[in-house]
């Protein structure tokens, strides 16, 4: 199971970063948690109001 995390930092300001958790649910595989990563993308692009810089990873989580 993985999480998906994305971090969008400011290009005007590198430290300036934040990062999203997935709240949704773990994804069973690591190709489906980057499908996750670019959904969240899409959405978190459209809430910037500056140019920014996303990094992202697929965290391995134990199923509860």
């Amino acid at each position: 199971m993985f999480k998906a995390l994305v971090m969008a930092c400011s290009l005007a300001e590198p430290t300036q970063c934040t990062i999203f958790e997935d709240t949704i649910k773990l994804r069973e595989t690591e190709e489906l948690c980057k499908v996750r990563i670019e959904e969240m993308v899409e959405v978190i692009q459209m809430t910037m109001d500056y140019p920014v810089e996303y990094r992202y990873k697929c965290e391995p989580k134990k199923s509860v």
